[in-house]
């Protein structure tokens, strides 16, 4: 427990009506998240409509951008930055008695946060990761709602992982999340930069507001050092803007950690040169793109004093990272991924072609409610990489799923099947897959259910696969 006068330290408060020793319990931005002697803080338009029900479960007091005089209300002028400040002080500063190393980009960011985790654990480091999985302490999951949790669930794990003697703790940090400032006040002691393409324009409006919100997050004055791809336009932006130390990892471009002689075959072999430190390199992990991930895991180890055989030995070991490139050996090769934007569907299409002895046929859809303008890309990258396209359903949400696979088959230049219910459209993909092809099927992942007006329907990509394979083999 705190009292307010300890939270508010920095906040520009513009009016009150409360005592500031008042005893503080806790912190929320949900109504539904909020007990008995907790701050809630209205931190959208929609959230006004909760203050009635924040205040029924307990709310001591309303943060805001605007006096609320019928209740016990603190006015701020910035209410996000506020929550984070609060939050940070409520759980004594987490940030300063833990290193926090944060991964940023449009695709990469769950696969390097794991392999950074399995990395450093391998080493002998008790380790924490926060990100679109979970929050993992070690091999412990516990439920994690958002790619980057708001300020008081972040701060919250970052407390929790201090309490457990976690020493290294690898967060995504998402682009909403830095537009929310919802880690206002960390330091990051690094920051790694994957890269930058299409994605949330439903949000950001034009792809020159998404990039200046990533781009201006690498700053001094949010991180000591950032590892930067090289190979990514918007990292060498990054890199000449002498904002932030920089450090470069690359595979077509000079830099100072790069890969060479890359081969795959049973996952994937390169030599890496991290600081003239030359190591040898084996991994589960397939693709070129996992090659870019690891390159850049290997930098933040050898940034933290890791020896080369170290490092070997650890990248040898790693874990499959759900819902990334997995891999279901079969008649068919079955790849399961979360790919969900154009550079990443190309990106594992690409790498899936590489151990393709016969067709490649691609399964996936586009989420409702989300960037329309991505549909018809990502049906044409499909129609270019793969020999079949089947489009379907991933998460309409409120929309029409046949409306969303009309707008994604507007960008097919040849025949595509559409089959709007999933698990028809993947059974269908089996039924007709020969031996030696591959079948890609991309958007779900790790995803457990299908989100439907409001409502997850229990659905898994990887489970109706088994239950296929396993209906074949008992009719054998």
């Amino acid at each position: 427990m705190k009292y307010l006068s300890e939270l508010t330290s920095g906040i520009e408060i513009s009016e009150t009506n409360i005592d500031k020793e008042i005893p503080v319990k806790g912190l929320a931005q949900h109504s539904g998240k909020v007990k008995a002697g907790f701050i809630f803080f209205v931190s959208s338009p929609t959230a006004e409509k909760y203050i009635d029900e924040a205040v029924k479960n307990g709310a001591i007091a309303i943060c805001a951008e605007k006096m609320y005089k019928e209740y016990p209300c603190l006015a701020v002028k910035n209410v996000r930055r506020a929550v984070a400040i609060m939050a940070r002080a409520f759980y004594n500063y987490p940030d300063k008695k833990i290193s926090v190393i944060g991964v940023v980009g449009t695709n990469g960011k769950t696969t390097t946060t794991k392999i950074l985790g399995n990395i450093f654990s391998a080493c002998g480091y008790r380790t924490a990761v926060i990100g679109s999985l979970g929050f993992y302490i070690s091999s412990d999951r516990y439920e994690n709602e958002r790619t980057t949790p708001d300020s008081p669930d972040f701060f919250r794990m970052l407390h929790e992982a201090v309490e457990s003697r976690v020493q290294y703790v690898f967060c995504e940090i998402s682009a909403h999340a830095i537009f929310y400032e919802k880690l206002y006040g960390v330091i990051c002691d690094v920051c790694v930069f994957t890269n930058f393409s299409h994605d949330h324009l439903d949000f950001f409006g034009t792809m020159d507001n998404y990039k200046s919100v990533k781009k201006g997050y690498f700053s001094s004055r949010n991180m000591k050092c950032a590892i930067i791809n090289s190979d990514d336009e918007v990292g060498r932006e990054i890199i000449k803007s002498y904002n932030v130390c920089c450090v470069s990892y690359g595979i077509r471009h000079p830099s100072d950690s790069f890969a060479i002689d890359i081969e795959y075959a049973n996952g994937t072999d390169f030599v890496a040169n991290i600081f003239d430190d030359i190591m040898r390199i084996h991994s589960p992990l397939y693709g070129e793109y996992n090659v870019s991930n690891l390159l850049a895991a290997l930098t933040v180890g050898k940034l933290f004093g890791m020896t080369s055989a170290e490092l070997e030995r650890a990248a040898l070991g790693l874990e499959e990272v759900e819902g990334r490139f997995n891999v279901i050996n079969w008649r068919a090769k079955i790849i399961i991924d979360y790919a969900h934007t154009p550079d990443g569907l190309k990106r594992v299409l690409t790498c899936a072609r590489n151990i393709c002895q016969g067709q490649l046929i691609c399964v996936f859809g586009c989420g409702g409610d989300r960037d329309r303008t991505k549909r018809p890309i990502m049906c044409k990258i499909a129609s270019d990489l793969s020999d079949v396209v089947v489009v379907t359903s991933d998460n309409p949400r409120s929309e029409d799923p046949e409306t969303i696979i009309g707008e994604i088959c507007e960008g097919a230049d040849r025949e595509v099947y559409r089959i709007t219910d999933r698990k028809e459209a993947v059974r269908f993909s089996m039924t007709n897959a020969r031996q030696g092809d591959v079948i890609v099927l991309c958007g779900k992942g790790a995803e457990n259910y299908i989100e439907i007006n409001g409502k997850k329907i229990p659905y898994s990509d990887k489970q109706t696969c088994l239950d296929f394979i396993g209906s074949k083999l008992c009719h054998a």
